[in-house]
């Protein structure tokens, strides 16, 4: 697949980095030179310097026989830009856009992107995501990260092991098995333990500490995280810092409880204030030690800082830790602060370009590849792999199936419900395995799973 990105920031390199390990054909044109420049010395794909809404770059960029455009520059305009260009000049048959600005996305505007005026097959909006993935942590109390597999009622979990977990020194698989826990459907597919990654296995007993990723249906994530040690918390307030675009959903999210705003803006305040008559609009510094009093914040209450500054997060989210608050998210763009975050003892950090960039990837998955989700710094993926009209795996019987090596088959999605991978059970066309692997036999995984060529 030959594939042109425009923008070169974090989000451009590492979708990328991604589709060149997948061996496609990747340019990617940008107008700043130093970004230009990191992409020729550091991946396999040719850098273009240039303005992304110029026919004569784009026509340059080898637009004219690309399958697919993903346009992720800094500004909006050009993105649309460039996909109105990659349609109207060059017939590419995907296109891709970021569009951060929300007058944009209105529903009174949804003709706007239409193939007679501005035809993009995909909008990505990273606050809204954004907004999104803190409600999805938010549900799910104890979770560091928590992302959708193709059908969105069944999620990937991270979490790290708690000494109240019920599932330690034993197997997952017996515990599961039991009679007690007989319709909970879930799996562990990871395990990060001090530094090393592992596999799960019919075999694996868990340990305090253990970070896992697991599998389950949205409707018993509150009772699978329960097993890790984490009883569920009521509660009872939200403080939101920052009252821009992520903290406006989050805000309509919730208005109908107690929540209170702060915001630095004299302006937005009021904007706020009249958009939002039920909850409590704070104006001040969050900074400011008088102010997040003022708030009243304690530990019952989640604070949540998503203002456009990533020091002023962290250092709120400390500030709110130590007043009190014991489940702070706070938003971070620079992905160093990652390790600050543990070294810190903070509860979560939330990275826009990581859900941006993974949002991206899940809309350009093609084949048998329903969805990928990299672990553990890219030490692991976790798929979603579907069995295809042809495939060799159709009418097989899982415990014939001959995974490469280093690979976990956890569950089976059929029909839209998740189920336990029996080893008698026999795959259809349609079924959904989520396997878990190491990057190096990805490829080996993916080719098990392709139709069988006809030839005539």
């Amino acid at each position: 697949m030959k594939v042109v990105i425009c923008g070169a920031g974090l989000v451009g390199y590492n979708i990328a980095k991604f589709l060149i390990s997948e061996n496609n054909d990747v340019t990617v044109v940008d107008n700043d030179p130093v970004l230009v420049a990191s992409i020729n010395d550091n991946l396999d794909c040719r850098g273009m310097l240039g303005h992304a809404s110029s026919p004569t770059v784009l026509e340059k960029s080898g637009l004219g026989d690309a399958d697919m455009i993903i346009a992720v520059t800094r500004v909006d305009e050009i993105n649309m830009i460039a996909c109105h260009i990659a349609h109207t000049l060059f017939n590419v048959p995907r296109k891709l856009a970021r569009i951060r600005e929300q007058a944009y996305l209105s529903p009174k505007w949804r003709t706007m992107f239409s193939n007679d005026s501005i035809p993009i097959d995909v909008i990505i909006s990273p606050e809204k995501e954004v907004a999104n993935a803190i409600i999805r942590r938010i549900n799910a109390y104890g979770a560091v990260d928590i992302m959708p597999m193709s059908n969105e009622d069944i999620v990937m979990i991270g979490v790290k092991v708690k000494s109240e977990s019920i599932i330690l020194n034993d197997t997952v698989s017996k515990v599961l098995a039991s009679a007690k826990y007989k319709d909970l459907i879930m799996n562990v597919m990871t395990i990060n333990r001090n530094g090393s990654v592992l596999l799960s296995s019919v075999d694996t007993v868990l340990e305090v500490d253990d970070e896992i990723y697991f599998v389950c249906d949205m409707k018993q994530v509150k009772y699978c995280l329960a097993l890790f040690g984490y009883e569920e918390k009521e509660s009872k307030r939200f403080v939101i810092i920052g009252g821009g675009n992520i903290g406006s959903f989050l805000a309509k999210e919730y208005e109908d409880k107690n929540v209170i705003m702060i915001e630095k803006d004299s302006p937005q305040s009021r904007k706020l204030a009249e958009k939002f008559p039920n909850i409590v609009v704070i104006n001040g510094d969050s900074l400011n030690l008088t102010i997040l009093e003022e708030a009243n914040i304690n530990k019952d209450d989640i604070c949540i800082s998503v203002t456009n500054d990533d020091e002023t997060n962290l250092l709120t989210s400390l500030l709110a830790k130590n007043i009190g608050a014991e489940r702070i998210i706070g938003l971070a763009n620079n992905p160093a602060y990652s390790d600050l975050l543990k070294k810190l003892s903070l509860d979560l950090l939330v990275d826009p370009r990581k859900i941006t960039s993974s949002v991206i990837l899940k809309n350009i998955l093609y084949g048998v590849v329903k969805t990928r989700y990299t672990v553990y710094d890219n030490h692991a993926y976790i798929l979603e792999l579907k069995v295809a009209k042809r495939s060799e795996l159709s009418g097989m019987q899982i415990k014939d199936i001959k995974l490469p090596k280093k690979c976990f088959l956890g569950l089976i999605i059929r029909d839209e419900k998740l189920c336990e991978a029996k080893f008698d059970m026999e795959l259809q066309v349609g079924d959904r395995l989520v396997v878990s692997t190491e990057i190096e036999n990805h490829k080996k995984l993916v080719d098990l799973f392709a139709p069988i060529q006809e030839f005539y």
